[in-house]
């Protein structure tokens, strides 16, 4: 299990792959916002009286520097990179920003320089928006944001100041100066906001992965189950709900072998109501063989057991698989054990059955060729023993085959299990009447 230190460490890089992922996510929109912001630009300053020859360039410019980056995107989509490549793809992705930041600025100068005051206006009404829009897209890193926001609006603002020629081109520089400033701020809040958000969510995933590994390991060690509970402090209720959720029954107890937890898998287990399970004294069991097992984890020592084990005189006793974890007491703790219960009935059916079908012909129910040899060499071996003898009879049924042929197999079948049953009423109780099972014919 990672230390402490080591979770901090995983969280920090992961924040950043995760800042520098959302750089890339939205890039194919923003550049096609871009292009079309851009368009819109050059084509209403050039009827404005701008140069169209230079806003045609600076459009082609940004048309090119759009398509750098969204390849620049798609790689990175395509390699997915890991926490430790991060900070490349960051810089990489700091660079085209500084590319797309020059060629706005550029456009800043160009249509701000010697324009009319319709044509500032605008300009900076688009280039305000695309500042604007570009918060969310690049909050995740404060620089490229800072270099953006600082690269558009300071270009715009000393082109107005250098040319200003009344009250209203200083107003109009400073309110652009202004509005530089609210969105460096907000820029800033974001990045915080963002930031916490994600490393939170990292930490949510971290506690996650911490409780996945303690249910794996809660039957097997207590100390490691204690260790996982103080990871997992800060998620009691989600701890509860894992117990609950377990296919086995648990039960807690004290040094009193008094009952203080139980989960809902161990009241169907016992068919027993919550309320009579907890605070109950194991004392009081019945079942010699149970109650020395919980003094065994008391005592300090793993135990096991398999049997049967009756709830109540009015329902069935029900098969069960019992293991007891001992527990040290340790600073703050009781030294409570764990009692982890599973409802086995099922498997010792299925033991039952599979033992049934070894050594049973199941067409008659009677012993098959291997319970018989093995009842052969006890008798032998009793015979030798005694002096005595013992008779082996071979029954065939003659005809067999024609009578499955003419009444087919069910008629045949039905024979066998009546002659079957003829049989073991003329022996005697420590008999044995087997069948052979011969093809096409019948062997008793």
């Amino acid at each position: 299990m990672k230390s402490f230190t080591d979770s901090i460490a995983f969280i920090d890089e992961e924040a950043e792959r995760l800042k520098t992922a959302l750089l890339y996510r939205n890039s194919s929109m923003a550049q096609v916002v871009n292009v079309v912001a851009s368009a819109a630009l050059a084509y209403i300053n050039v009827n404005l009286d701008a140069p169209v020859f230079w806003a045609v360039c600076w459009w082609l410019s940004m048309v090119s520097v759009s398509a750098a980056r969204l390849m620049l995107a798609r790689q990175f989509v395509r390699n997915s990179p890991s926490a430790f490549q991060a900070p490349a793809w960051r810089r990489r992705f700091i660079i085209v920003t500084g590319l797309m930041t020059t060629v706005w600025a550029v456009g800043a100068v160009l249509f701000v320089w010697n324009a009319s005051d319709t044509a500032r206006l605008f300009t900076g009404l688009v280039l305000s928006g695309m500042v604007a829009g570009a918060l969310p897209l690049l909050a995740p890193v404060p620089l490229a944001f800072r270099l953006f926001a600082v690269g558009i609006t300071v270009p715009m603002a000393l082109a107005l100041f250098l040319q200003a020629q009344s009250g209203l081109h200083w107003a109009f520089g400073g309110l652009i100066l202004v509005f530089m400033a609210s969105m460096l701020v907000g820029a800033n809040y974001l990045h915080e906001t963002l930031d916490e958000a994600t490393r939170l969510g990292l930490a949510n995933a971290r506690i996650e992965q911490h409780l996945q590994q303690a249910k794996g390991i809660a039957k097997s060690a207590l100390s490691d189950r204690m260790e996982a509970e103080s990871i997992l402090e800060v998620s009691e209720e989600r701890h509860r709900l894992t117990l609950e959720n377990l296919p086995a029954g648990i039960i807690r107890f004290n040094r009193d072998l008094t009952v203080i937890y139980a989960n809902t898998r161990l009241m169907q287990i016992l068919q027993t109501p919550m309320e009579r399970i907890i605070g109950y004294d194991l004392n009081k069991l019945s079942d010699a063989n149970i109650l020395a097992i919980f003094r065994q984890a008391i005592a300090g020592k793993r135990g096991s057991y398999e049997g049967e084990y009756l709830a109540s005189a009015d329902r069935p006793p029900v098969w069960v698989g019992l293991t007891c974890i001992p527990a040290e007491a340790g600073q703050g703790d009781r030294g409570d054990c764990i009692a982890v219960i599973d409802d086995i009935s099922e498997r010792k059916q299925a033991e039952g059955e599979i033992q049934r079908l070894a050594f049973t012909d199941s067409l008659t129910e009677l012993p098959n060729r291997r319970l018989l040899n093995d009842r052969m060499r006890q008798a032998l071996a009793a015979c030798s023993r005694t002096n005595d003898h013992g008779a082996l009879i071979l029954i065939d049924l003659d005809h067999f085959k024609t009578l499955n042929d003419t009444q087919g197999h069910a008629v045949g079948d039905l024979l066998l299990r009546q002659v079957a049953t003829r049989l073991v009423t003329c022996v005697r109780d420590g008999d044995t009447v087997a069948r052979l099972g011969v093809m096409n014919s019948s062997s008793c």
